[in-house]
């Protein structure tokens, strides 16, 4: 994906593909990156680690 329209996603080979809704799934400056206007929260990187 390329990025957002108002009918769907753009692709990265030029085609479109038509969609009434489109989960974005991504990190937040990715996220940011597709949706303008998104404001992005301080976030911080944490590691959880079982034994």
């Amino acid at each position: 994906m390329a990025r957002l329209t108002d009918d769907g996603v753009l692709l990265g080979t030029g085609g479109e593909l038509a969609a009434r809704a489109v989960v974005v799934a991504t990190g937040p400056g990715q996220a940011a990156a597709l949706l303008p206007g998104l404001e992005m929260p301080e976030y911080r990187t944490v590691t959880t680690r079982w034994r």
